[in-house]
């Protein structure tokens, strides 16, 4: 019995609900930020203005957010390596504010290598803001846009970030009691007339 409670306390080895529920959320935050993003920088008034096309700006937004949830993807993955014996709320504040540290890490590091940057390097914004992502980065984070990143995105995408990763842990939770009643035997399937 004891085993059985020290392995529920170990952190969960990957199976199949596991793996689909972290692309099913992450596709859910995908979505979510993306519509942080859109609202912070107030899209629909550049398409207006003229300054993007909509497909431009859908499509920009997509890759933005397509970065941001990689970023997130390692934080929950950190998160879940690291993980105590902490659960609801605690573990959704530490999936949180992991997040705000991952994402202003990936700010620093990219207004760092804009600073550093000389022109012998290259004029191209992959050569400015980070080679394959550079053209979406300097779109968010060029000049002093990578404030509207700062203040209002970052936040708001940390705290989805907390918020569907309690809904994962709830639901893996759920899953894993399930496998594991309280008397701490494997819930497993008997055969009956052999």
């Amino acid at each position: 019995m004891r085993e059985a409670e020290q392995n529920r306390k170990e952190p969960r080895h990957w199976n199949a609900l596991g793996a689909a529920s972290l692309v099913g959320l992450l596709a859910v935050y995908w979505t979510l930020s993306s519509v942080a993003l859109w609202f912070a920088y107030d899209m629909k008034a550049q398409i207006l203005g003229g300054y993007y096309g909509e497909g431009q700006a859908l499509a920009l937004v997509a890759k933005m957010s397509l970065i941001i949830t990689i970023l997130t993807c390692v934080t929950w993955l950190l998160v879940d390596w690291r993980r105590a014996k902490r659960q609801g709320w605690r573990v959704g504040w530490s999936a949180a504010w992991k997040t705000w540290g991952v994402l202003t890490a990936y700010v620093a590091v990219v207004l760092v290598r804009r600073q550093l940057w000389t022109s012998s390097q290259g004029m191209s914004d992959g050569a400015q803001f980070l080679p394959v992502v550079g053209y979406t980065n300097a779109q968010f984070l060029a000049e002093f846009r990578w404030l509207s990143f700062v203040i209002q995105v970052i936040p708001i995408v940390g705290l989805i970030s907390g918020s569907l990763y309690v809904l994962r842990d709830r639901i893996l939770r759920t899953w894993d009691s399930t496998q594991f009643p309280d008397d701490g035997t494997p819930n497993t399937p008997t055969v009956h007339g052999h």
